[in-house]
């Protein structure tokens, strides 16, 4: 798509307003953007006129000097075509309405871990938790590919991107509303939805990679109780003399408050029993596991 001037590269009259120029920039680098062409030498030879093209007209400065340099004085749309563009502050329609002011961009960061660390989190949970379900609010990265260096991590002089630190994605970190809902067992997935409110900049890349992450359920130390195997396990220290004549014990509960169990009369100090139904629940559903406690025998 060789053209003799920057505008007929992008397909436009010398009158174009900036908003034109951008726009058609945008259409013209989506169809010809080497990581949208894979292989195709050349789209990517398109690609570099599109952006040298839009890197001189959408400069007024440049624009002019290039205008001059074709022999023909600047040609530039009338201060009062976009009535909005004149001052700062100024946002009013042609018929005088108020027009919507334009959409900040999301502030950024440069990653500090690979791309696929952003994709997975792990959410620690108490037994309490897990049983009675809970709602927590996580801060998760959304990737962005660079669109300086081109998700290359590296500019066109071969110095590192100093944007995204030599990475080829920025993050941006936003705040997620997970529900827990109760009956989950450790290990488990949970797949949320990012939010995508639009590109960051006016540059094409700049947009997400992914669409949901992986958040995975994680039970942290909750004494006296312990996680092994998917079955849970404590220790009670008893009475001798309630072990060999038998009789009621109370330990705390996993979900929360109290458990009393039956201990059968002449139990020996190390024993396991079996607390049934007691545990962790199957899953979604309302059956529960058992609960393996061993009583020791304490001295008196």
């Amino acid at each position: 798509m060789s053209k003799s001037t920057h505008y007929d590269t992008l397909g436009l009259d010398r009158q174009a307003p900036a908003a034109q120029i951008k726009s058609q920039y945008r259409r013209l680098a989506k169809r010809y953007h080497p990581d949208l062409n894979p292989g195709n030498a050349h789209a990517a030879q398109q690609f570099l006129e599109v952006k040298a093209a839009y890197d001189t007209l959408s400069n007024p400065d440049k624009r002019r000097e290039y205008d001059f340099e074709l022999g023909e004085p600047p040609a530039e749309a009338p201060a009062t075509q976009y009535p909005w563009q004149a001052g700062k502050h100024s946002y009013r329609r042609y018929d005088g309405r108020p027009r919507q002011r334009p959409r900040q961009h999301r502030p950024v960061m440069r990653p500090h871990q690979p791309r696929a660390a952003y994709s997975h989190y792990v959410l620690d949970l108490s037994l309490p938790e897990l049983f009675k379900g809970v709602r927590r609010s996580i801060t998760v990265g959304q990737t962005f590919t660079c669109g300086r260096c081109r998700g290359r991590g590296k500019l066109d002089n071969g110095l590192p991107c100093q944007r995204c630190g030599s990475y080829g994605f920025v993050v941006n970190y936003q705040q997620i509303e997970v529900m827990v809902p109760p009956g989950l067992q450790p290990g488990m997935n949970i797949r949320l939805e990012l939010a995508n409110n639009g590109s960051l900049e006016d540059t094409l890349l700049d947009a997400p990679v992914m669409t949901d992450i992986a958040l995975t359920l994680r039970l942290r130390e909750t004494p006296p109780f312990e996680y092994r195997d998917h079955q849970l396990y404590t220790t009670a220290s008893v009475p001798s003399r309630l072990l060999n004549e038998g009789g009621e014990w109370t330990i705390p509960a996993p979900e929360g408050g109290e458990l009393t169990f039956k201990i059968p009369a002449e139990t020996l100090s190390g024993t396991m029993l079996t607390l049934r139904k007691r545990g962790l629940r199957n899953g979604t559903s309302q059956r529960r596991g058992n609960l393996f406690c061993t009583v020791i025998a304490q001295s008196e």
